[in-house]
């Protein structure tokens, strides 16, 4: 609840426990002209954190989807070598009978 005079917001805050009744109560936050850059300030940082923490988690994800294809990108590069190999060795003893 923005309070749009300095005097309001402190004779609010000078009544004792007002402020936190009425936060843990209804939910309601109260701010005056002074506080309330802050208390915007504040929330854009919490959804900017949320947001992050969000994005994080997707590239979490897509890591290790990448990590799971190069294992098998590299499987694959052995076989091949295994088979190259084979190949290269079968032409050695070809090249040998003759």
């Amino acid at each position: 609840m923005f309070l749009p005079t300095e005097s309001l917001y402190a004779e609010v805050l000078r009544r004792p426990g007002l402020a936190e009744l009425v936060q843990r109560e209804f939910r309601i936050m109260i701010a005056g002209p002074a506080t309330l850059a802050a208390l915007l300030n504040s929330l854009n940082v919490g959804f900017q954190k949320l947001a992050i923490q969000k994005r994080s988690a997707e590239i979490w994800k897509l890591l290790g989807a990448v990590k799971t294809q190069f294992n098998t990108f590299s499987k694959l590069l052995e076989s091949v070598q295994k088979k190259l190999n084979d190949a290269s060795s079968a032409m050695e003893k070809a090249a040998k009978r003759e």
